[in-house]
């Protein structure tokens, strides 16, 4: 037993030594980043095409009443030139409600950190009836813009029922058509091409047949946004097959060794015909769901900017609120915490406002020629809608898709860095001039088209040549960064350790943009020269 007993002190003795030299040894024993400032950038990548000089529609980036039109038909215009502006009036008072709610914010700061007095609690009083008054405005402004969404998706739906009748009516004459010609020429012969385009009818009489079912479900007043979407898909889904089906029926026409010299010239021309218009059916079917989609797009933005103001005044109020019951019982370090963030809520909330302030005034994207204006003073802009068509006096442009999990984050004006695959050890400038608001699906996918001007390209630059771009669409200077390997989430927060004389620490961190590289920003919870240990222990 007491053999046993020392071996046991023994390796104890060792595991204390190692223990002792691996932190004496301190940073030289363990792998570590020091924090420090970068620039962070977050850019996407994607290739396009050379194109002459199109023009350009130009719009608002959120509806409203056109205050102002500064430009007509004909004009010659700069880059940069303001176009139109909104009427701003909503916006300038919920700015003025907002610099009133982080002056009350920081009185109340002073407050706390001097201690509560009676013109404290009279501060805190008028902070937190600022804040309700901020409120109700913004309240307000939710019910109009939740009004003008219910519009604006009702203008959308409006074209519906003609389209669908227009449709039907198209399909049942190419259905009664086909009916025709298999009745003239695919009767009483027994071959498989015979039975394939039997087939190929009776799935065009079903398609026709749902596609009138849907055209009375969609047109009825009671059903939903929701129903109208699944009969549209549903529509087009029947409208492909009606295209695949007159195909089969013209490849059998047209190729069958049997069939080919019997069918007239006539039936040949008429089955693609039928499939023109089946196309042509098919294409403004697609065309209505993808305007229906951008605009629900629009407008879910707007509610989703009106729903963000009103929840974060209805935390600023909470938070007004509970800083006048602390400042009437006293103060704690913690209090300070709260009005320093409700102070940060307010700063976020004013940026936000002046924000759609300077985006109010639409300004030319290029120098060219003013060709149509769309807008007269005193009308309602809607977002994304094309408000002004500008000829561009560069010659050459580049045009590029993108992918609708991107396009959120590219503005117009964003820098762009150009190659071009004829012009390998040469990099162009360039700046996102437009964006189509409504969205093309390439095999599945939504694409939104991007046109990017190019202004120094080479004197041999040549149509549809390839060019790959790298769009710039976010860039913070000198900011406090560390890799996001370093850190680790537990409980929907984000953890680093830190090495804190020569122990490890377990430090929340707030962190802000992501960049290239997979870096983040810090916010908060660590200071520039601190070491943070690259291996995640929790």
């Amino acid at each position: 037993m007491s053999k046993k007993r020392n071996i046991i002190i023994v390796v104890v003795g060792v595991l204390l030594i190692a223990s002792f030299f691996f932190f004496r040894n301190g940073d030289d024993d363990l792998e570590y980043v020091v924090v420090g400032r970068e620039d962070i950038t977050r850019e996407i990548f994607e290739t396009g095409t050379v194109k002459k000089g199109e023009v350009l529609s130009v719009s608002f980036s959120e509806s409203g009443k056109v205050d102002s039109v500064l430009v007509k038909e004909g004009d010659i215009i700069k880059k940069g030139d303001i176009l139109a502006s909104l009427d701003t009036e909503q916006l300038e008072i919920m700015k003025s409600e907002a610099e009133a709610v982080l002056e009350s914010a920081e009185a109340g700061l002073e407050s706390v950190l001097k201690g509560a007095t009676k013109e404290n609690i009279e501060v805190a009083k008028a902070r937190v009836s600022s804040v309700e008054t901020a409120l109700s405005s913004a309240e307000e402004n939710l019910e109009n813009t939740i009004s003008s969404t219910e519009e604006s998706l009702k203008t959308a739906y409006i074209g519906v029922p003609y389209l669908l009748s227009t449709v039907h009516k198209d399909i049942k004459e190419v259905k009664e058509g086909v009916d025709d010609v298999v009745d003239r020429n695919f009767t009483g012969f027994y071959f498989s091409e015979t039975y394939s385009v039997r087939d190929s009818r009776t799935a065009i009489r079903k398609s026709e047949t749902e596609i009138e079912g849907y055209k009375e479900m969609i047109t009825k007043e009671e059903v939903s946004f929701s129903e109208k979407d699944d009969g549209l898909l549903a529509v087009e889904n029947e409208l492909r097959t009606v295209v695949r089906e007159l195909d089969n029926i013209l490849d059998v026409s047209e190729n069958s060794s049997f069939y080919e010299e019997r069918i007239s010239s006539d039936d040949i021309d008429d089955l693609r015909s039928f499939r023109t218009t089946a196309n042509s059916s098919l294409s403004s079917v697609i065309s209505l769901r993808q305007s229906i989609a951008s605009t629900k797009t629009e407008v879910n933005s707007l509610l989703t900017l009106a729903e963000a103001e009103v929840s974060s005044l209805e935390k600023s109020l909470t938070e007004a609120e509970k800083a006048l019951e602390q400042v009437r019982s006293g103060a704690s370090a913690e209090d300070v915490i709260i009005q320093e963030a409700v102070i940060k809520q307010a700063e976020a909330s004013i940026s936000r406002l002046e924000k759609r302030i300077e985006e109010a005034s639409l300004t030319s994207p290029v120098d060219g020629l003013l060709s149509v204006a769309h807008l007269k003073e005193k009308e309602t802009a809607t977002a994304g809608v094309p408000a002004f068509s500008i000829i561009p006096e560069e010659e050459f442009q580049i045009e590029v898709y993108i992918y609708e999990g991107d396009v959120s984050e590219v503005r117009i004006g964003n820098e762009a860095n150009i190659s071009l695959v004829a012009f390998p050890d040469e990099e162009f400038q360039g700046e996102v001039i437009s964006i189509n608001p409504i969205g093309e699906i390439i095999d599945g996918v939504v694409y939104y088209k991007t046109i990017i001007s190019f202004s120094d390209y080479p004197e041999k630059t040549m149509v549809n040549m390839t060019a790959d771009v790298t769009i710039l669409t976010a860039k913070k200077e000198g900011s406090l960064t560390i890799p996001e390997r370093v850190t680790f989430v537990e409980s929907d927060k984000r953890y680093v350790n830190v090495i804190n004389n020569e122990e490890i620490e377990k430090r929340e961190v707030e962190v802000g943009m992501k960049g290239e590289g997979r870096v983040f920003e810090v916010l908060s919870g660590l200071n520039e020269g601190e070491k943070v240990l690259t291996n995640t222990l929790k």
